[in-house]
Formats: structure tokens, C-alpha cells, sequence
């Protein structure tokens, strides 16, 4: 009976004003039981779901077990079961095993009584970005194009020397294989000089439920961005990937003042993986919100709050390479850094004047939790820029525009190494600023340089082995042949070994006879083609703890400034829990032989992660469910500790099949 009185309630409110609003499930369904299997019959068609390009993105990252839980769609039933009481479902969100949904807010409490129903939240409507319209015009008199840059930039020159764009175009890498997705209002970009001839492979409105971002007449901030990524006219506007191809989501509606809807978001994220991006670029900050609506605040900027920051973390723990601009607060009350750019993997984006300086309106850090935030700064004051609904360009300031651009080189990196996983690339571009020794909450590690990403040396894994590949800024000579000089720490064992010339730009090296927790200290050696002796670095040594990917020059291995920790201490996994692959983070306060080990619930040794004499810092390791022997252990809780000669602490953790 009381069905039937809720179906009269819902028909007899309809004509009035709905709202919107995120209803989240109990589960996902009784046949799941909060695990996803190969054995489950669901397993393919869920799988099925994703784009090949996506499955092998995953697998980069997470291996062969790349579905996880949060992949389970929605449960049919529960959806079916509210649209028959009216209620109008806008999307579908499997991640946070929600719906978005609008009904009137006089039946809320009746559809929180339904028994399925975890909890219900309103939908968060933002204010718009704050953006600086530029009416002055720079005189190309003033621009330095070098006579020895394969393109010419023009009125772009500014931007794209200050991240040293043009010095990576010379060696021929402009973005080819890889696949960005954009998310902003909309994008005119079929008949633009500097776009029509990008390669866009799909395109979906978020707001309106087309597949034509430039039909509302909102065409205008994702054009400006999507050209300072890819944009490409000679003697006019080049950018860092012209030749990567595009995937476009339109997610905000300008046709009123202030419409930014979180689930539309959220919506284009999931799309977006699943159709197998690289990269996604977002240059929507959001803050502040409508008049009369529930805001975040500064304290809710922790990296866990903000459904689109948790969405860009979801997409990174799938290997999503993930950018967005730090926001334009800077001179305003709220001033911090705005979501999703307080999320801990997100490479957060200010902006600098032509002199290097951080410009006044880029928001700082730190983030509530005290993280350094942005990470890196680019080019953002009277940026040159196409515009929609014509065939000219202009001039606009604003992290927005820096943000693309960062997302562009991303792409040049990619395009290079393609092997490399996202936690590869942040930590690559976070290497590369011009402030790593000392970074801060107002130009975190500085400056992007594309052609130190681009140099930066980085490993690959091969038949169980590591190689470390290295591109030169200078061209060796065609006489000589590079070496790499390795040390492994804890020992006087000094190794110089000569590397591979792969393809005239890639040289390699493989290394053998070092085990996990090794770490191993390196510098390369070669003669230019001038044949003058160079050395890199020219101070100190690469670093990189065996058993990762991520090799460090002037962070630490966790990517964070080298501090030294004032006690012994391992912090909880993440994530937690976990399928199929974990991290711990340990902290050193000084030298010591170290032991982390995995034991199961019955005391009994599943695993040794680390066994080895560490300097002091802090250090990270993975685990992807293995024993000592590489065979899966199954689900359950484990135990995992740090024991050194004068202290012993443990932890639980997870592991879910």
C-alpha cells in the first residue's frame, strides 16, 4: 500500500520545482557481497564496459586484476525501482555506487525510507571560474621565436618558451599516440584555424545529453583551453600536443550565471576512463557555490571531500594522468587552492607572468591537511588563445590557461614513453620545475620545463629486469657512446655501464644483479657533438629505491621534499582496502637496517618487502598481493611491520578479491 501512495505522492508534485540530488546504494547487489572476481559471471560483462585502450591503461598500472569493485555498475533494480515511483535519473555514477536524480524535495524523506537507500545528498551547484579577460595585445616586435625552432609560434611564443615547448617540438615529439580528454564548458573547434584538424574521436554534453559541445552557444573557455593543449596554426598558435588526439566533455551550463553541477563532473570523469584516456585536463575550480547553497570549505580541501576531487583520484588509481588549474583565488578571501586540485595525485596548476612571477589572482596551498600545493606553474597571464565562434585569438589570464599546457607536455612525455604509468609522469613533471630544493605553497616546485620532463631519465621493467632510459638534451657525439656510472648504496661496489642507442633519441641501459630495496645512485656521462665531456647531473646523483618506478633527483622518494622524519614509523596502506596492489609509506629519522614484512592473520610469513640498510627520509613500497615465491594470496586481513635493531610497530591492512 505504501508504494502505491508514494507513486500518488510523486505524480501529484511533479509540476512543482525539483531538485537535484545524489541518492547512494547499500550495495551493489547480493551476488557481488563487496567483491568483484574472475569467477563472478558479471566479470566479462563488466569488463566489457571498457575500451581496450582503458584495459591496457589499467594494466599499466594495476596488472591483470584491472577491474575493480567501484567498476560494478549501479544495481538495475534499485534504479528501475525509483524511476517507477517518477523520480527522473540523470546519471548513473558506478564509482560512488550512486544515482543522480531530480524530484521534489517534499518527497525526500520517503525515498531515504526506502530500504536500499544508503544516504542522499544535494547536488552541489558552483560558481563559475574567475577568469581575467586581457584587452591588450602584444606586439610580436617583442617576441623571441629562435631561427632554430622547427614551427613558428607568433603571438604563443611567450607561453610556450616559458615551459620550453619549442626545444621538445625540434626533437619531433608532439603528443602522437596519446589520448586526452578535456573537461570544461563547451568546444567550437570544427571550423577554428587551429583546431579543425585536431583529431577528436568523441565528444559528449554533459548538461544537455548531446554529442555537440558547440551547440548551446557555450563554445568559449573549452576552445580557449583545448587550443593552449593542442592547438596548432603556423606563424600563429602552436601547442605542446598537436598531434595527440582528443576526447571533449562539456560539463558546464552557462546559459545561467552560475551552473557548475558536480554529478555532470563526475559523469564525464567515468566516461573518460572507460574510454581509455591518457590524460584529463580540467580547468574548472570549484570553491565557493550559488547563493543559498551548502558550501566546502577551506577545511573540506583534504584531497577526501569534494565528489570531483575524489572522482580524479578514482581515475588516477586506474592510471589517469590527472591536471586541472590550482584556481583563480589568489587575491580573493578564499585564496587556497580549489577542487579537485587539493587531491594528493592531481598535478594542480598556477600561473606566472612573462617574468617568471607568480601571478597575484593564482591560489595557494597548502591544502587543509598541510600537502604543498600547486605542484607546478605555467604560463598564465595574457595567454594568446583561440576563440569560439570566430576564426581569431586573443588574450585571457588565468590558471585555466596554465593548466592546459601542463597537460600538453604530459602528452609530449607520454608520447615519448609510452610505458610510463601516471605516478611515472606526476612525479617526472614534478622533477622538473625550476624550485624542487625548496618548494612552497606559492610556486610549489616551479616552473614546468618540458625539455627536463622530457630528459628526465626514467625505468622500465623488462623480463623481470629494470632498464633505465634516458633522453639527451645535448646530441651525443655520433664518435662516442654514453655510460652510466651506478652505485648501489651500502657498499664501495661502483658499476659503469655503457647504454644502447635505441632510435637515435632513446639511450638504455639494463641492470642486473640488485634486489628489491636496493638503493641505487646514478649519473650518466657522454660526449656532446662538439665532443665536450657533460655530465648529468652535474651535481649529486639520480636515485631510485629497487623494486619501483620512480626514480628522484631533488625529492624524496614519496615525492616530497628530502626531510628528515623525527621518529621510526610506517603509515596506513593505500588504498586500504586494496585490489590488487598496495603502497606503504615508511619514515626513517636516521640510518638502519630495516625489515617490512607481510604476515597473514595466523603469524605466518607471507612476505619480506624490505631488507636492507636505509639512510635516513622517507621511502615508499608496493605490494600486489604475492608471496615470496610471486603466487596471489588470497583475501583477508594481513599484518604488515617495520622492525629495526631498536623498534618494532605494525598495521593492518585489507586485501579484497
Amino acid at each position: 500500500m505504501r508504494y502505491f501512495v508514494l507513486i500518488f505522492l510523486f505524480s501529484a508534485l511533479l509540476v512543482k520545482g525539483q531538485e537535484k540530488y545524489l541518492i547512494y546504494f547499500k550495495d551493489k547487489g547480493p551476488e557481488f557481497d563487496r567483491k568483484l572476481t574472475k569467477t563472478n559471471p558479471e566479470y566479462n560483462n563488466i569488463s566489457s564496459l571498457l575500451s581496450d585502450r582503458s584495459i591496457d591503461r589499467r594494466i599499466k598500472t594495476l596488472g591483470d586484476d584491472y577491474l575493480v569493485f567501484e567498476d560494478i555498475p549501479v544495481r538495475t533494480q534499485y534504479v528501475d525501482s525509483l524511476k517507477s515511483l517518477g523520480i527522473e535519473i540523470v546519471w548513473e555514477l558506478k564509482w560512488f555506487n550512486a544515482v543522480s536524480a531530480r524530484f521534489p524535495y517534499q518527497v525526500l524523506d520517503d525515498v531515504k525510507n526506502l530500504d536500499f537507500i544508503k544516504k542522499i545528498e544535494k547536488v552541489k551547484i558552483f560558481k563559475q571560474r574567475n577568469d581575467k579577460f586581457q584587452t591588450a595585445h602584444i606586439s610580436s616586435s617583442v617576441l623571441k621565436n629562435s631561427a632554430d625552432n622547427i614551427y613558428e609560434y607568433g603571438l604563443s611564443t611567450r607561453e610556450m618558451e616559458m615551459s620550453d615547448v619549442p626545444a621538445v617540438h625540434n626533437m619531433g615529439i608532439s603528443g602522437e599516440g596519446v589520448l586526452i580528454g578535456m573537461i570544461d564548458s563547451g568546444f567550437d573547434w570544427k571550423n577554428h584555424p587551429a583546431l579543425k584538424n585536431l583529431d577528436i574521436i568523441d565528444e559528449h554534453d554533459f548538461v544537455y545529453g548531446d554529442d555537440d559541445t558547440a551547440n548551446d552557444g557555450d563554445g568559449y573557455h573549452g576552445t580557449e583551453t583545448l587550443s593552449l593543449a593542442g592547438g596548432f596554426e603556423d606563424g600563429e598558435l602552436v601547442a605542446p600536443a598537436f598531434n595527440a588526439t582528443f576526447i571533449l566533455a562539456k560539463t558546464e551550463n552557462i546559459s545561467s550565471e552560475t551552473r557548475i553541477e558536480e554529478d555532470n563532473f563526475v559523469a564525464a570523469v567515468e566516461w573518460m576512463e572507460s574510454k581509455g584516456v591518457d590524460i584529463i585536463n580540467t580547468s574548472l575550480g570549484y570553491s565557493e557555490f550559488d547563493t543559498g547553497q551548502e558550501s566546502y570549505t577551506y577545511e573540506d580541501m583534504d584531497g577526501k571531500t569534494a565528489l570531483v576531487t575524489r572522482a580524479m583520484e578514482m581515475a588516477f588509481a586506474r592510471g589517469v594522468v590527472t591536471v586541472t588549474s590550482a584556481g583563480n583565488e589568489g587575491n580573493d578571501p578564499w585564496f587556497y587552492i580549489t577542487a579537485p586540485a587539493d587531491g594528493a595525485n592531481i598535478i594542480a596548476v598556477g600561473s606566472v607572468t612573462s617574468e617568471g612571477n607568480v601571478t597575484g589572482f593564482s591560489s595557494r596551498g597548502p591544502t587543509s591537511d598541510g600537502r604543498i600545493k600547486p605542484e607546478i606553474l605555467a604560463f598564465g597571464s595574457s595567454n594568446y588563445l583561440a576563440f569560439g565562434y570566430s576564426e581569431g585569438y586573443g588574450f585571457k589570464s588565468g590558471t585555466s590557461y596554465s593548466s592546459p599546457i601542463v597537460a600538453g607536455i604530459c602528452g609530449q612525455l607520454l608520447s615519448v614513453y609510452p610505458h610510463l604509468t601516471n605516478q611515472q609522469v606526476r612525479q617526472t613533471i614534478i622533477e622538473s620545475g625550476n624550485n624542487t630544493e625548496e618548494p612552497d605553497n606559492i610556486q610549489g616546485y616551479g616552473i614546468l620545463s618540458a625539455i627536463k620532463a622530457i630528459t628526465f631519465p626514467n625505468l622500465y621493467k623488462f623480463e623481470g629486469k629494470y632498464c633505465i632510459n634516458k633522453i639527451f638534451a645535448s646530441r651525443v657525439n655520433e664518435n662516442s657512446t654514453a655510460a652510466i656510472f651506478v652505485h648501489k648504496e651500502g657498499n664501495d661496489f661502483i658499476e659503469v655501464l655503457e647504454m644502447e642507442n635505441l632510435d637515435g633519441l632513446i639511450h638504455s641501459v639494463v641492470l642486473n644483479g640488485y634486489s628489491e630495496g636496493d638503493i641505487i645512485n646514478f649519473s650518466f656521462e657522454y660526449n656532446d657533438a662538439d665532443n665536450n665531456l657533460m655530465t648529468e647531473p652535474s651535481e649529486g646523483a639520480y636515485k631510485f629505491l629497487y623494486g619501483s618506478d620512480l626514480i628522484v633527483y631533488n625529492t624524496d622518494l614519496s615525492g616530497t621534499p628530502f626531510n628528515i622524519p623525527e621518529k621510526f614509523s610506517i603509515e596506513q596502506n593505500y588504498p586500504n582496502p586494496f585490489n590488487p596492489a598496495t603502497t606503504i609509506i615508511y619514515k626513517l629519522p636516521e640510518a638502519s637496517n630495516i625489515k617490512i614484512r607481510i604476515y597473514n592473520m595466523l603469524g605466518e610469513l607471507v612476505r619480506t618487502l624490505v631488507n636492507n640498510t636505509i639512510s635516513e627520509g622517507e621511502y615508499s613500497v608496493r605490494w600486489g598481493g604475492t608471496d615470496d615465491s610471486g603466487v596471489k594470496v588470497s583475501s583477508g586481513v594481513y599484518i604488515y611491520t617495520l622492525e629495526t635493531p631498536e623498534f618494532y610497530t605494525s598495521k593492518k591492512m585489507l586485501m579484497l578479491k
